[in-house]
């Protein structure tokens, strides 16, 4: 009995992070950091060159705050011990250990109370923010390993670019400027926060700690989608989306529509909404990425 020659199949096993460093042919690096806790952009201390900040004494704290990977690893630390249905004051004792264990004084701790207040009481919806979604309808760090087949570039522009899906300009000018090889294998990460409010609607959320200026104004929509586009940021919420997706179709829940809000931690506020980047994806759009049912 004769055994017929099988071809090789190189499974590719890679990440957001690894995609959007521009590298057309896959190698040993894209395995590194398959789950980065905190992306590149965040880690950097500089502002991007790209965004049109003022040069300000900074409004707030917040603003003030270090910049680097430790300052980002700490506010996203400080997110993740919160629960959303209590106010920040109600949980004030978790947050000074917080900031000591990444070698920031404790007594910042009352700072981060209005960062925390701000993300609870973020506008997800016109009328839902995590203050009113339970801890049981929420999941934090959701990590995912996503089998893709000709996950490949050129579908990926394609794709971004229809204008009903809703992308910034900007954002789908910058998918242009991608250049990964077409992937065959698995797609790794870690989401901040799946949630979904009292009326059904499922939301994906990313906490982003970049600076984008010393005001609370330089947080607004243009210098967002900047941030968004200049970081491929756009791809990073694709990818997060269709992992949602998946989990959802394999409940038997797939809703209409994924929300995808990107917070910009340090411009949050209550006064008017900057700081929240949004995109809401229609999920028969990603039909081409969801399992099928088979005859």
């Amino acid at each position: 009995m004769s055994i017929p020659a099988r071809s090789f199949d190189f499974v590719r096993y890679t990440s957001f992070t690894a995609l959007s460093r521009h590298t057309t042919i896959p190698t040993a690096d894209d395995d590194e950091e398959l789950i980065p806790v905190i992306d590149a952009a965040e880690a950097d201390a500089q502002s991007s060159p790209d965004i049109v900040a003022s040069a300000a004494t900074p409004e707030t704290p917040l603003l003030g705050f270090a910049r680097g990977m430790n300052a980002g690893l700490c506010l996203h630390a400080l997110l993740e011990n919160t629960e959303f249905t209590h106010t920040a004051a109600a949980q004030a004792d978790a947050y000074p250990p917080l900031l000591s264990r990444f070698g920031f004084d404790a007594q910042l701790a009352p700072f981060m109370h209005d960062m925390v207040d701000a993300v609870r009481e973020a506008p997800l919806f016109a009328d839902s923010t995590l203050a009113n979604i339970n801890a049981h309808q929420r999941v934090a760090e959701m990590d995912f390993m996503l089998h893709v087949c000709d996950f490949a570039l050129p579908v990926l522009q394609n794709w971004l670019a229809q204008p009903h899906l809703g992308l910034p300009e900007i954002c789908v000018q910058a998918a242009q400027s991608l250049d990964f090889a077409t992937v065959n294998g698995f797609l790794n990460g870690a989401i901040d926060l799946v949630c979904e409010d009292p009326w059904g609607r499922v939301c994906v959320i990313d906490y982003k700690s970049n600076h984008l200026g010393n005001r609370l104004a330089d947080y607004h929509a243009a210098n967002m989608d900047a941030a968004m586009a200049e970081h491929h940021y756009y791809l990073q919420a694709l990818i997060y989306s269709i992992a949602v997706a998946r989990f959802m179709a394999t409940q038997g829940r797939l809703p209409e529509t994924l929300s995808v809000r990107y917070l910009f931690l340090r411009g949050l506020n209550h006064e008017n909404d900057n700081g929240i980047w949004r995109w809401d994806i229609a999920t028969r759009d990603l039909q081409a990425w969801l399992p099928h049912d088979k005859d």
